[in-house]
């Protein structure tokens, strides 16, 4: 009788044991095995790696199948992006009224000017002073002591900010923390709002106003009626307050005659 012919297991490569059903080596079945019967030729090839367990083209179809998740992710967030923030312009243009009125109150909560800044028409502001000491409006004696107009630009800028808002907010805070301790809060609710006209204005505000307009700034202005609900170790209280609110091209911000 001839010599018999070596098995091989069809995964690892390894001789399979006379009569054996797994191998010894990895554990995979002899029964169905791809390779159980390569002979080794003495190179190396009955200890090649097994066949794949499913077919090339499959591995290729997840490939691409992996590829297209991977890009539609992106597609995804983008698509995420762009709704979030065409909701977010909407909310602001609907009820951006109601921002700096939450901002005061938040401010006078807590104290944090961050809240102030909030409130602020920064662009709107430096654009005004930017055209109004253009050319020889500027008096040469006023900035002299400055580098450039845009420095002086900057600091009268502050200056404004620091009398129209910081100042006046300041000071309403100490008041309320005399009438109703210091660790008074202040709950609001806005009730109704109609557009205003500079006749209306209060204070400063009624000549700081005209000056937007006549330098290309779109201004609207709101009366929002609110109540306020105010309570206090010192005590409590419930006031309806018409803040003048005003809409500079997108900046919003409450004009301080509370």
């Amino acid at each position: 009788m001839g010599k018999a012919v070596a098995k091989y297991c069809g995964k690892c490569g390894k001789v399979l044991e006379p009569g054996c059903k797994f191998c010894v080596s990895c554990g995979n079945p002899v029964e169905g095995t791809r390779r159980g019967n390569v002979p080794d030729m003495g190179n190396g090839w009955g200890k090649a790696e097994a066949l794949p367990m499913y077919p090339v083209s499959r591995k290729k179809r997840e490939k691409g199948k992996n590829k297209k998740v991977f890009v539609m992710i992106p597609a995804v967030l983008v698509i995420l992006i762009i709704v979030t923030a065409g909701i977010w312009i909407v909310k602001t243009k609907v009820n951006g009224y109601k921002m700096p009125v939450k901002y005061f109150c938040e401010y006078m909560n807590t104290g944090d000017t961050d809240y102030i800044e909030e409130i602020i028409p920064v662009k709107a502001c430096k654009k005004v002073r930017q055209e109004f000491y253009k050319g020889d409006e500027i008096l040469p004696e006023v900035i002299a002591s400055y580098d450039s107009v845009d420095e002086y630009i900057d600091e009268s800028s502050e200056e404004f900010f620091e009398a129209a808002f910081y100042a006046p907010m300041e000071e309403l805070r100490d008041d309320f923390m005399e009438e109703f301790g210091t660790d008074f809060q202040i709950e609001y609710e806005i009730s109704e709002k109609e557009e205003i006209y500079e006749e209306d204005l209060l204070g400063n505000w009624k000549s700081e106003i005209i000056f937007y307009p006549e330098y290309g700034i779109d201004v609207e202005v709101y009366r929002v009626e609110t109540k306020l609900k105010i309570k206090g170790s010192e005590g409590r209280d419930t006031q309806k307050v018409d803040f003048r609110v005003a809409n500079f091209e997108g900046e919003w911000t409450i004009l301080c005659n509370y």
